[in-house]
């Protein structure tokens, strides 16, 4: 029992396999994440039309629209189910002495997370045959072997444990037959305790090792996960491992084993469609405080276009349309602008600017908002929204001679940050003192403004209306 206190170390990393009496190595051994089922289902059975990976999990039926052979790279949409495997394979070790002992898989969470939108989460209530209680609220599911390949020794086919709540899909086949450890007594354990990562791990409990796998050998199995896209997942997802000494390594014992191979596994889930609003210039929620017209009164001066970042890359946005963006306007009675064109101006592989043009300048003391809806039945956007109230300096809906002191921050206190739209109130293109003799202009309607002080974006009552979109 020396060697389970030597080998079994459950540390922060990746894949830990471990081997006795480590020399040189003719081949190194690879680990690899395979992808071995997609929207699989139970065809006939106890467990008919439920989750599966492997005909074990169906009862007298079969797994249906399992995988031919487990691959590397696989392609899907969001909702789809995955199930992963963890294999070990390719070492040719030199000495006869050097055989598998103990192992350790464990991913971090961040991989689940990896694509474009979305994440692939932990399918819960996923079915195999047997549970096994360990710490750390985890547990084994066991694929117990027979003649004809696995059994249900509880009836049913779906994982539980004491409580009757079922597991999550995280768990160890160990009696398969291709199980690296098989048909050794080993302590295998699993720990889904951590927001940061997923670990699976085995040690042999007797002083004795399992059969090498070697080159020609098919690959060992180590461990499984199974995950679903969410409903927004696109984009590449890839499930990569890390290495080094407490991320993926092998051991002798107490001596690493290097080099070690990685193989990761993509899952491509499609680009994504363009869904929501990442940015806006101006900022959402900004009021323009600026001023309406020159100073003669004759050129109208407020926003008549802006530009949103759309969360889809080039090959999505090169269908956007003017029709696709839904307006409105508050308060009651305030007139919605009308879009008349939408054209992207630049875009990558995940966000593209999008220039939105209006009939005509935005509507004076109203907030105007802007959503975006790629189908009529598709998902609405939240909004952007932007107000018009000159000298509305502090941009609360309201005129007031305390706009004077906010444009006097903007100028002249680093800690306040301040819009072109909030402090360039005569539109020379840069904030100056020349703005404060300007917002005292529009305060008191000298030369052809109107007199602002005491308007406002105001309801029915006279209160005003705050943004309606939250910034």
């Amino acid at each position: 029992m020396q060697r389970l206190a030597a080998c079994f170390c459950l540390v922060a990393g990746g894949v830990v396999l471990c081997a006795a009496d480590a020399q040189a190595q003719q081949q190194s051994p690879t680990v690899s994440v395979m992808v071995v089922s997609k929207n699989a289902n139970c065809s006939g059975g106890t467990n008919h039309r439920l989750p599966c990976a492997r005909d074990c999990d169906c009862p007298g039926g079969t797994c249906a629209s399992a995988l031919a052979a487990p691959t590397t790279t696989i392609s899907g949409r969001g909702g789809d189910r995955f199930v992963l495997e963890f294999y070990a394979k390719e070492w040719s070790p030199s000495a006869s002495a050097e055989a598998l002992s103990n192992w350790q898989v464990q991913l971090e969470r961040s991989v689940l997370a990896s694509g474009l939108r979305g994440t692939l989460d932990v399918r819960t209530g996923f079915r195999c045959c047997m549970p096994r209680p360990f710490f750390n609220s985890s547990y084994e599911c066991q694929d117990i072997s027979t003649a004809n390949g696995c059994s249900n020794p509880n009836g049913i086919g779906i994982c539980r444990v004491q409580n009757l709540e079922e597991v999550a899909g995280v768990y160890i086949e160990r009696y398969r037959e291709d199980y690296a450890l098989f048909p050794d007594s080993e302590v295998a354990a699993i720990d889904i305790s951590s927001n940061l990562f997923i670990r699976w791990s085995s040690t042999l409990a007797s002083d004795r090792d399992a059969d090498i796998f070697t080159l020609n050998d098919p690959p060992k199995y180590l461990a499984s996960l199974a995950l679903e896209a969410s409903d927004d997942a696109c984009g590449v997802f890839q499930i990569d491992l890390t290495s080094g000494f407490g991320n993926t390594a092998l051991f002798d014992v107490l001596q690493p084993i290097t080099p070690l191979s990685l193989e990761g596994a993509t899952i491509d889930l499609g680009s994504c469609d363009c869904k929501e609003f990442l940015a806006s210039v101006p900022d959402n929620c900004t009021v323009d405080a600026r001023q309406p017209t020159d100073i003669s009164g004759v050129a109208t001066q407020t926003i008549d276009a802006v530009t949103v970042t759309l969360d889809c890359s080039c090959d999505q946005s090169n269908s956007v349309a003017a029709s696709q963006f839904l307006t409105t306007a508050s308060p009651s009675g305030a007139q919605a602008p009308t879009v008349v064109s939408a054209n992207v101006v630049s875009c990558d592989g995940t966000t593209s600017d999008v220039l939105v043009t209006f009939s005509g300048p935005l509507e004076e003391q109203a907030w105007s908002c802007l959503r975006y809806q790629r189908f009529p039945l598709s998902p609405i956007s939240d909004p952007v929204c932007f107000g018009i109230l000159p000298a509305d300096v502090g941009g609360d809906s309201l005129t007031e001679i305390s706009d004077l002191s906010n444009l006097v921050d903007c100028l002249g206190n680093p800690a306040v940050t301040c819009s072109l739209e909030q402090c360039d109130l005569d539109r020379s293109g840069t904030c100056t003192p020349a703005d404060i003799l300007r917002v005292i202009d529009l305060l008191k309607g000298a030369a052809a403004f109107m007199v602002w002080e005491g308007e406002g974006i105001l309801d029915g009552t006279g209160a005003p209306v705050p943004c309606p979109a939250t910034p």
